[in-house]
């Protein structure tokens, strides 16, 4: 191991120690009932966590070393199953599977603390095992990202400090894992000093599942650098490759969908308006970035990847395990609207225009459907009166034209092959 490699794992190991005993040291003043975890319970966090990085130094070192193999066998098998590089594929895998027990540990302790109200402490809560777990599989998943190309990782690599070239994706992905796990800890700061809260969209809670959400788009960046240019729908490449794609847009969805969720389990603490807004936010980014970089029919396949995996999530966490129901959109009239846009305009020529004119149809025929789906399926429906419609629409349409606009940044960034048509500030 090079001089940089030992100093850098100190680094990071000294890193990680200081911002999980944040809450040891708070833990320490007098704090009211209301307050943080009890301090024996953040001890034993801490120490989980400084184990887990332990392990995942442990494996990056040797891997980088050529000490442990365990990666690189991995890797290898990876690239045969899917024809993308090993060092996009693994953890690409590793995060989708991380993002799943999260989100599903995110949406239990919801329902559990609609139903039961505040825990003893983080620990006394089984849904906070699979948030945690799934965390720091985020984090795990970039850091082998970052540690897997041996060789370099392409034209869009990055040389960190040590030498490494990581891909660009890997560190994205390690960013939002870090940004994310750092919420748990910070969390508990807060909450000793202002108390508890009851909102999802408390600061703490927003990192938690903002860094979680977008370290899908890492995935996604890491999966077309492991491609090395090319097309999912080009020939030659396995058909679970190509639906990889799929299951990248109806991820995005899902992530960014989880801001609404407050609206989903009928406690919003904030008016009804920002439902249809954060809705069309999320079609217009996640469906038109989609269709730019797949093609015809994919914004009507990431949606049926979003319904898939959230009706599961809606039966596991309310019939089966017998809590608050959380419902879901269905973002069918978005897809549609997004497809018949892409009928009609070329969306890898022109992807902003694109999206602007999508993301216009999913504020207009995208947010009509989900009019309807409310009226029959939520237990909050939207008014039917003019004044709400009225303001609706108008943000809706300001809102949908600029999710369409990012949306369109996001297609053309993953798609290398699409035109870069000039647009005004």
């Amino acid at each position: 191991m090079s001089a940089h490699r030992p100093r850098l794992a100190i680094a990071s190991l000294a890193a990680v120690g200081a911002w999980l005993a944040v809450p040891a040291a708070a833990s320490a003043a007098e704090s009211p009932p209301a307050g943080g975890a009890e301090l024996s319970q953040v001890l034993i966090a801490t120490a989980g966590g400084l184990a887990g990085t332990l392990v995942l130094l442990a494996l990056v070192a040797g891997h980088r070393t050529g000490r442990i193999p365990l990666f690189a066998r991995l890797a290898a098998l990876a690239e045969r199953i899917t024809g993308i590089r090993g060092w996009a594929s693994l953890p690409g895998a590793v995060l989708v599977g991380s993002l799943t027990i999260a989100v599903f540990g995110m949406y239990w302790d919801i329902s559990l603390h609609i139903d039961e109200g505040r825990d003893a402490g983080p620990l006394a809560n089984p849904a906070h095992y699979f948030i945690l777990v799934g965390l720091f599989g985020v984090l795990f998943a970039g850091v082998m990202a970052i540690a897997l190309p041996l060789r370099g990782a392409g034209r869009a690599e990055v040389t960190l400090p040590n030498r490494w070239r990581a891909p660009v994706g890997a560190l994205i992905i390690a960013a939002c894992g870090s940004f994310s796990l750092i919420a748990f800890p910070l969390d508990d700061v807060w909450h000793r000093i202002f108390g508890q809260d009851v909102t999802l969209w408390g600061p703490t809670h927003l990192m938690l599942i903002g860094g979680a959400g977008l370290s899908v788009l890492g995935a996604w960046m890491l999966q077309v650098e492991g491609l090395g240019g090319k097309l999912t729908r080009d020939a030659g490449l396995p058909r679970w490759t190509r639906q990889r794609e799929f299951i990248m847009g109806g991820a995005l969805l899902i992530g960014l969908s989880t801001f609404q969720a407050e609206f989903d389990f009928a406690v919003p603490q904030f008016r009804l308006i920002f439902h249809p807004v954060l809705l069309t936010l999320a079609a217009g980014v996640a469906l038109v970035a989609v269709r730019i970089r797949c093609g015809k029919g994919a914004a009507l396949a990431a949606v049926a990847v979003f319904l898939f995996l959230r009706l599961q999530l809606t039966v596991v966490v309310g019939p089966i395990l017998g809590h608050t129901t959380p419902k879901l959109p269905l973002y069918i009239g978005a897809a549609i609207a997004v497809e018949l846009v892409g009928l009609r305009f070329a969306a890898a020529k022109r992807p902003l225009a694109f999206g602007a004119l999508a993301g216009l149809g999913v504020a207009t025929l995208g947010m009509a459907v989900e009019l309807g789906w409310t009226q029959v399926f939520f237990v909050n429906p939207w008014p039917l009166e003019a004044s709400f419609l009225l303001e609706a629409l108008g943000l809706c349409l300001v809102m949908g034209v600029a999710a369409g606009v990012l949306g369109g940044f996001v297609g053309r960034a993953l798609t290398p092959l699409v035109e870069r048509e000039p647009a005004p500030r």
